[in-house]
């Protein structure tokens, strides 16, 4: 079987109730069976997963009120 690289996967890093964001992920493989899975997009995921935190929250404060007085940042 070929695989080509990178591979996109959406792993769960975050909390499950938020989406995940999918990213690039190098496979490398050994004889023997042995194999390895390497996060290859700089740790961009991580400026995804803050986006989709804070749109997550956002839609989950609904009282007008409350969202003048938490400041979300992303």
């Amino acid at each position: 079987m070929k695989i080509v690289n990178p591979v996109r996967l959406t792993p769960l890093r975050i909390f499950p109730e938020v989406e995940q964001p999918e990213s690039p992920f190098i496979i490398r493989f050994r004889d023997g069976g042995m194999c390895a899975l390497f996060e290859c997009d700089g740790g961009l995921w991580q400026t995804k997963a803050v986006a989709n935190i804070a749109v997550w929250l956002r839609s989950k404060i609904v009282d007008e009120d409350v969202l003048k007085k938490v400041t979300i940042i992303a």
